[in-house]
C-alpha cells in the first residue's frame, strides 16, 4: 500500500502501529492519521513514543503532551549497560512492545535523539483541535517504519 489514511485513529497502540505498518513494509509510502485532542488524547503519548523509537519526529502537538519519561516507558534500566550519549541507556533492541523493534541496527541514521528532538519541540507552539499528523518514511533508502509484520494474519 502507497497511503494510509486514518480518519479515526485506533483505541491502542497496536492498533496504530498495525495501520501505520502498512505502508512500510516495502520501505515506501506514506502514513497520515488526523488527530481530535478530545478523542484522541489518551494516545498521544503512545503515538509520540512509537513514532520517537522508529527515529522519525512526532509533531509538537503530540509531544506537548508527554513527558520526558515517557519516552522510556517499558524499558528496564541495568546498572551495567552504558550510557549513551543522549543519556539513554542501551540496554538491547527491544522497543517495550514486546518485539525486538524493526530491526535495524544501522548507524548511519542522521536523526536526533528522542530528547533532542522531544526539547526543540517543546519549544515550538502546540497546535491542538483536528490536525492531520504524517508519519513519513526518513529520506533515506531505508527508512524506519512502525514494525506490524507481527500481525500479519488477514494481509
Amino acid at each position: 500500500m502507497d497511503h494510509v489514511i486514518n480518519f479515526d485513529l485506533p483505541t491502542d497502540k497496536d492498533g496504530f502501529i498495525q495501520r501505520s505498518g502498512r505502508t512500510g513494509r516495502t520501505h515506501k509510502g506514506y502514513a497520515m492519521s488526523f488527530y481530535y485532542e478530545n478523542d484522541d488524547k489518551s494516545m498521544a503519548t503512545e503515538i509520540a513514543r512509537i513514532i520517537s523509537q522508529n527515529g522519525q519526529e512526532s509533531p509538537a502537538f503530540l509531544d506537548s503532551y508527554v513527558q520526558e519519561s515517557d519516552y522510556n516507558f517499558g524499558q528496564i534500566q541495568d546498572e551495567s549497560a552504558p550510557v549513551e550519549a543522549n543519556g539513554y541507556q542501551n540496554n538491547n533492541n527491544d522497543n517495550g512492545y514486546g518485539s525486538g523493534g524493526n530491526g535495524n541496527n544501522d548507524d548511519e541514521w542522521d536523526t536526533p535523539s528522542a530528547s533532542e528532538s522531544h526539547q526543540q519541540q517543546q519549544r515550538e507552539s502546540s497546535n491542538h483541535g483536528a490536525t492531520a499528523a504524517a508519519a513519513q518514511p526518513q529520506q533515506s533508502s531505508n527508512p524506519v517504519i512502525p514494525d506490524a509484520s507481527a500481525d500479519d494474519d488477514w494481509d
